[in-house]
């Protein structure tokens, strides 16, 4: 009997403190180091590109199974994003060079574990704790094709995305702002509280950037050999 009533217990407290664990408070940044590509020496001017086709695993591209194209509202996505980012350069317009990518996660990392739990502890999780971090290295295959989708020039483009955040779990304090820099604005919560929306976009920023950048790789000459 008494055993019994012992789990009981241990069960309920055990079920309270999960409780507070996910409802503790979070804040979190995202970085890229990938940035804007200048278009300044308008080598690309009067070239148009279409992103028609965004693959990769499931964690890189929202929505789709590894090698599956991308739902259609998400390729809208993709190149609103990019005709906002560069208007002089994307377009949806039948003529625009086509462009397929696929993305590769290169093994994620995690570094926080021992400053993340020590911070935590020793103030009983009423304080954030010491920044954590997700580094995220991408590797994107990048094709652009002609208008019949014969392929003029393919490279790959690396960059980094990292989300770095502090939680506090028994204290609303975790909901300051994370000191760190953001690429976007950062996101504060609970932790149930989803940042996937903001880390989703900056990956596709950082996509369509790389994107810029392979462009610029195989400069005008590929493209001119091509436009008729």
């Amino acid at each position: 009997m008494y055993h019994n009533d012992f789990k009981i217990t241990f069960l309920v407290a055990l079920a309270c403190i999960a409780m507070l664990v996910t409802s503790g408070c979070t804040s979190t940044g995202f970085q890229s180091t990938i940035k804007q590509q200048s278009l300044e020496s308008q080598e690309l001017s009067g070239y148009k590109l279409n992103i028609v086709s965004v693959k990769g695993q499931r964690s890189l591209v929202r929505g789709s199974p590894y090698a599956a194209k991308i739902p259609n509202e998400w390729q809208y996505s993709y190149m609103e994003i990019a005709m906002e980012r560069y208007p002089s350069l994307f377009s949806k317009d039948p003529e625009a060079f086509p462009v397929t990518v696929t993305l590769y996660d290169e093994k994620s990392s995690t570094s926080f574990f021992v400053l993340h739990l020590l911070t935590s502890l020793l103030s009983l999780g009423t304080l954030p704790n010491y920044p954590g971090e997700v580094t995220t290295p991408i590797n994107a295959e990048i094709v652009f094709s002609d208008r019949d989708f014969h392929v003029i020039c393919a490279n790959s483009v690396r960059f980094e995305r990292t989300n770095r955040w502090w939680i506090s779990v028994f204290t609303p304090l975790g909901l300051i702002p994370v000191p760190v820099h953001s690429d976007l604005p950062r996101v504060s919560g609970v932790m149930s509280f989803s940042i996937n929306d903001s880390s989703d976009k900056l990956t596709m920023i950082s996509t369509i950037d790389a994107v810029v950048q392979g462009a610029q790789i195989c400069g005008v000459q590929a493209f001119k050999k091509r436009k008729k």
